[in-house]
């Protein structure tokens, strides 16, 4: 018997396919509720839509495409009018975009280093923007970390991340490599592992955590 991480998988890899929702539930013995959990961000292509057999799976299909589709367009629409709400950011205005960042979701092990892991390259270009211009951190100096799993192309996956970071490679540290692999994640990700941004230095990084704990006192007290 299928545990439900592998049920999950498979799902994944027959929605590719352009497998219908009942289709799945059928092959898998899932519920509706479980199959529309799994593939609700995976709408079938046109072509995947006109594949399909029965008039019913095809209209139901047809209108999760075109909610879809909707959605996106309803987005788009917020992104263009933030985009201009946002403008060009000061340097004050990114210095504490950054803060706030890395006081959610960065390194807080060594107070000597500043470090940023992610899986989005559009995070990481951030992070390394703020670093140079908000934090004044010197770019040759930075040092690249990559947790990757066993299934991938360890050299190309550095290549990746140095065109991303715009790190040479030499300044890679070893990968980790996992022994899970990407088929078996049931989540989406951007494909190429997790990268580490490491920038070293006392000078940097305890203005960081010192600013850090001015928020924390100032704006969390009880």
């Amino acid at each position: 018997m299928k545990s439900l991480v592998q049920k999950h998988v498979r799902a994944l890899e027959l929605r590719k396919l352009g497998w219908s929702y009942s289709q799945i539930k059928k092959e898998l013995g899932i519920a509706k509720s479980t199959a529309s959990k799994w593939l609700n961000k995976y709408p079938l292509t046109y072509e995947q839509l006109d594949k399909l057999q029965f008039h019913n799976e095809k209209r139901i299909e047809h209108f999760r495409a075109t909610m879809a589709r909707k959605r996106q367009t309803i987005f788009d629409d917020a992104v263009d009018k933030q985009d201009i709400l946002v403008g060009e950011l000061t340097e004050r205005e990114l210095y504490f975009c950054g803060l706030a960042l890395y006081w959610g979701e960065g390194g807080k092990t060594h107070y000597y280093e500043l470090t940023f892991s992610n899986t989005d390259p559009r995070m990481i270009r951030f992070f390394l923007i703020w670093l140079k211009n908000a934090i004044k951190y010197p770019s040759h100096n930075i040092k690249i970390k990559l947790h990757l799993y066993q299934d991938m192309d360890i050299d190309d996956e550095v290549s990746y991340w140095s065109e991303i970071t715009h790190v040479r490679k030499e300044y890679f540290e070893k990968p980790y490599i996992k022994a899970t692999t990407m088929r078996g994640l049931t989540f989406k990700t951007w494909g190429h592992g997790t990268c580490n941004v490491i920038a070293r230095g006392l000078k940097y990084a305890r203005p960081v955590f010192a600013a850090m704990e001015v928020l924390a006192r100032r704006y969390s007290a009880s």
